[in-house]
């Protein structure tokens, strides 16, 4: 017999237990937790059976391990996790789970995405059975591997990246919308795609047009490269093509304004690169970092440079 919220009773070690875990996930924003032990895993089951809160089952399930999170998954009550799987963020939890399924359960669980929340329904029908499938009139196609969601995924971006109309905090939001459903490892790979397919569209920056293409994709990357510092390597060629661009400008204060509307993080970084001048063994690179360090220094205190003083004067 399933337990009913009104069942279940935490002893004290429990209540001990939850209370530290609540802490974990909801001050301390504390992802990937666990091994844990049976017993803990019950705890963490019954404590989404006593809370109500949809976000609360999101936030409990998105903080575990993948393996833990199944593991509390397989022990909710079936309406339960019924509403857990509308509302799950974290794609490689929802695809583990699909793959648990028998074909049956598969086929209800996408009619109902199909007509409640289309972008989860084709992402998920893309691991369907090779077979093709008629889903009460919805056709589900070959099984496609993960990765090559992730390239329709990057392809979307890059779309609302080149749309006029997408604001910096709606670049931002995006990212981090992003990263709370993907594992470190999928994180890693959907950045370094968007990466390499941005670089790949050759977008000059010769016009404000331009130039506010490439200040939403800064804006965009920019949380993941706070996720993951190693990414910025990735983006060395593109940041060389940027700083190129600044020597360019029609005056030395003009290099203030550019940088001062990117990211925090890139002003930070591209002061660093400029103020490590001297220790670049290539002299005209040595020499073109030179120079706008000292274009830096000389106009930070414009109207416009208010930002890329704050980051000079850490320097």
């Amino acid at each position: 017999m399933t337990q009913t919220s009104h069942d279940i009773q935490l002893n004290g070690s429990q209540v001990t237990f939850s209370t530290k875990f609540l802490e974990d996930i909801t001050i301390h924003k504390r992802k990937g937790l666990g091994p844990f032990s049976k017993d803990q895993i019950q705890t963490i089951s019954q404590l989404m059976q006593l809370n109500p809160s949809i976000n609360i089952h999101r936030l409990i399930l998105n903080s575990l391990q993948l393996d833990m999170a199944y593991a509390v998954f397989e022990l909710l009550p079936a309406n339960l996790q019924d509403q857990c799987l509308s509302s799950i963020t974290n794609n490689r939890l929802l695809h583990h789970i699909f793959q648990q399924m028998n074909a049956d359960q598969k086929n209800e669980l996408l009619k109902t995405l199909y007509q409640t929340n289309r972008p989860k329904y084709m992402f998920l029908k893309q691991f369907q059975d090779n077979k093709l499938q008629n889903l009460g009139g919805v056709i589900v196609q070959q099984a496609s591997p993960l990765t090559a969601f992730i390239q329709k995924e990057v392809h979307r971006l890059l779309d609302i990246i080149e749309d006029p109309k997408t604001r910096l905090k709606q670049c931002t939001q995006s990212a981090s919308q992003l990263i709370d459903q993907y594992d470190l490892d999928d994180i890693d790979q959907l950045a370094q795609t968007l990466i390499k397919e941005y670089a790949k569209l050759e977008i000059g920056h010769q016009s404000p047009k331009t130039f506010a293409i490439h200040l939403r994709f800064y804006f965009f990357i920019t949380p993941f490269i706070e996720k993951l510092p190693s990414l910025e390597s990735d983006l060395t060629p593109l940041l060389d093509e940027f700083i190129q661009s600044l020597t360019k400008l029609p005056s030395p204060d003009w290099v203030v304004r550019i940088m001062n509307q990117l990211p925090g993080y890139f002003i930070r970084l591209l002061i660093s690169y400029f103020a490590a001048f001297d220790s670049i063994p290539q002299i005209d690179k040595r020499n073109m970092y030179c120079k706008l360090y000292k274009h830096i220094r000389e106009h930070a205190s414009i109207k416009d440079g208010e930002n890329v003083k704050f980051f000079l004067n850490q320097f």
